[in-house]
């Protein structure tokens, strides 16, 4: 079996760079609204107001530290931050670096057999400008790589020979799976689980390099 490496993101994570909310349309209020990458954040003071943000919206995450199926364990919490600024009607509602907090949803080792390592984290919230908590949504999956395909080969030999296992083919079925790590490197994103309300007294566009 080959090794079985990277993400399967449960809801499309991407590696990201920054993220605005757009207004929907009449047509489109059932729709998520989508994110657009752009280099820089222009921020303005501005009158507060209190800005709904839609189910959906997307925020952009950094973990704090690695997770890894050999250390994590279900139900252990682990801390993160925004990646970029989020932007909603014109408004800034979430800061960049503004922190969060996950949880493990399941993990197991990697062990003996190859079995590999499993890692699931939840991420639960991310802290609004006003210093609120917005609940978020987002599972991802990590299933580290495994030796099955050096196992089986290594018993189906013995099995032909019609021998005990000698010793270097009981060694290979010894060999243990990969473990499952998620890393701090890349940005993912992860979702407003339900309709938010921040108060926000700064305005906030994208600055694209362009003239308008």
């Amino acid at each position: 079996m080959k090794r079985l490496t990277g993400l399967i993101l449960a809801f499309s994570f991407t590696t990201f760079a920054g993220a605005e909310a757009q207004t929907t349309s009449p047509a489109q209020t059932n729709s998520a609204p989508q994110a657009t990458a752009a280099p820089t954040t222009l921020l303005k003071p501005t009158r507060q107001r209190v800005v709904t943000v839609p189910p959906g919206t997307i925020v952009p995450i950094l973990l704090d530290r690695k997770l890894s199926s050999q250390i994590d364990k279900t139900n252990d919490t682990f801390t993160l931050k925004a990646a970029a600024d989020v932007i909603v009607d014109g408004m800034l509602v979430i800061a960049k670096d503004a922190p969060g907090q996950g949880h493990i949803d399941s993990a197991s080792k990697s062990g003996m057999f190859g079995r590999p390592g499993m890692l699931i984290p939840a991420f639960d919230w991310v802290t609004g400008v006003d210093g609120k908590k917005i609940h978020m949504t987002g599972t991802q999956v990590s299933v580290g790589g495994d030796n099955t395909g050096s196992m089986v080969a290594g018993a189906a030999a013995s099995t032909v020979a019609g021998a005990i296992i000698p010793f270097a083919g009981f060694a290979t079925l010894l060999v243990g799976g990969k473990k499952a790590e998620i890393g701090t490197d890349k940005p993912y994103r992860i979702f407003v689980d339900g309709t938010a309300h921040v108060t926000s007294n700064v305005a906030g566009t994208y600055n694209d390099g362009y003239a308008h």
